[in-house]
């Protein structure tokens, strides 16, 4: 059963979330405007994500700090 990014198993009783498949590339030019748009792509109906989400905005506001371009 599976409602928006969350699922449960009901075979295993357990839950679970779809987050996709972020793989880095070094030919990728990771900028603000990537890093931003798969961050916001998060969505945590429940709180369950919280350690994740944090860590996503503690990677945005490094980017901040090395002075990564938008673009």
């Amino acid at each position: 059963m599976k409602a928006l990014v969350i699922f449960w198993n009901p075979v295993e009783d357990h839950f679970g979330f779809h987050t996709g498949t972020l793989v880095y590339l070094p030919s990728k030019k990771y900028t603000n405007r990537y890093i931003l748009s798969e961050t916001s792509k998060l969505f945590d109906l429940f709180g369950w994500l919280a350690p994740m989400i944090v860590r996503a905005k503690i990677l945005m506001q490094n980017t901040w700090k090395v002075n990564i371009d938008w673009d």
